[in-house]
């Protein structure tokens, strides 16, 4: 949060809240905790629409979509046939390289 630019030390507002207790007639110990109150709000409700607009950019899966795949084995040989295409890719472009 600090990057933010909000102050993460959470015993300054025990500070104030102490200090409060201790002498509640202190009407700058109430515009202190007011403040805070308000930086508290703000920081809140801005960390909120963060976590919101994140959670609002992750794709949805349909329902009809399973949510592990069927088949690994399936899966597993596509990638070894794309790795030996790959793998076949790289030594022909070796070749064209060595021979030029």
């Amino acid at each position: 949060m600090e990057e933010f630019g909000y102050n993460t030390d959470p015993s300054q507002g025990v500070h104030i809240l102490l200090e409060s207790i201790i002498n509640p007639k202190s009407s700058s110990n109430q515009k202190q905790i007011d403040k805070q109150i308000l930086n508290d709000l703000e920081e809140t409700s801005f960390l909120t629409e963060n976590i919101l607009s994140i959670i609002r950019q992750v794709p949805k899966l349909p329902k009809s979509m399973p949510r592990f795949p069927v088949d690994l084995s399936m899966i597993n040989s596509q990638l070894d046939q794309i790795n030996s295409q790959l793998k076949e890719i790289s030594s022909s472009l070796n070749d064209l390289k060595q021979s030029s």
